[in-house]
């Protein structure tokens, strides 16, 4: 994490059991597999008086870097 005035960045791992279905429109339904699933994540925010997130957040991820850890088939074999 990093805070520059009024902005701060983080940059992480996200780890976690899929447990439950994903329901995308663009995937249709995806059934839970109980498997590990992980991928990276960047937040940009803004501070309010040295204390508390501002009024602006983006998340930042790769998105083929999470099809592949839900094994949806993204990519031609």
């Amino acid at each position: 994490m990093t805070v520059s005035g009024n902005e701060g960045m983080i940059w992480g791992v996200v780890t976690a059991n899929h447990v439950s279905e994903i329901n995308d429109s663009d995937f249709n339904i995806i059934p839970a597999t109980n498997n590990k699933v992980q991928w990276d994540e960047v937040w940009y925010y803004t501070v309010e008086d040295r204390k508390k997130f501002g009024e602006e957040f983006k998340l930042m991820h790769d998105d083929l870097q999470r099809m592949k850890a839900f094994d949806i088939k993204c990519l031609p074999d």
